[in-house]
């Protein structure tokens, strides 16, 4: 999911380093409008990419490609 957060700006991706974990922590605690607006962000991506319906549509182009054997002309991400 880290590829999806990075992306929409959602939040802030680092490894797992408790220094790492811990200065991203800070920079969202002492950073109010940015923690704002990630969690806008992170709302817009739910939204769009988590819905059950998204979801349905995504193992619907999988399916499609397992039984044809050929890319389908849906996408997804």
């Amino acid at each position: 999911i880290w590829p999806f957060v990075s992306d929409a700006g959602a939040g802030i991706v680092v490894p797992l380093d408790i220094e790492e974990i811990s200065q991203a922590l800070v920079r969202v605690l002492r950073g109010r409008e940015e923690a704002v607006r990630m969690g806008v962000a992170g709302r817009e991506l739910v939204q769009e990419q988590f819905v059950w319906e998204r979801i349905v549509d995504q193992l619907d182009c999988v399916y499609e490609f397992l039984i044809q054997g050929i890319r389908p002309l849906c996408q997804y991400k």
